[in-house]
């Protein structure tokens, strides 16, 4: 169920279209993405950050911009100082 749900938002064309707007960078916060675990109960999955963005998208484009936390706000610079998701957990 939920590599099916996973699959299925990865390739919404309104995910995609949101990621490609509002992500600092696209093509970093896909990396980002696919590091993650399809699904997991402690941390953050593929399927939290889906559920997130379902979310995020009912939210007006002006409100976007007052929210203090945003998935969507990964960089370059993040993913060299964290080393990515996989390197946090070991």
């Amino acid at each position: 169920e939920t590599e099916a749900y996973v699959e299925e938002m990865r390739n919404n064309p309104d995910i995609q279209k949101t990621v490609e707007e509002d992500a600092l960078d696209p093509d970093v916060w896909w990396q980002w993405f696919e590091q993650l675990p399809m699904d997991h109960g402690m941390y953050m999955s593929k399927r939290t950050v889906l559920e997130w963005l379902e979310n995020y998208m009912t939210i007006s484009k002006e409100e976007r911009g007052r929210l203090s936390y945003n998935l969507l706000f990964i960089s370059q610079e993040t993913m060299e100082t964290y080393g990515g998701y996989d390197k946090k957990l070991n």
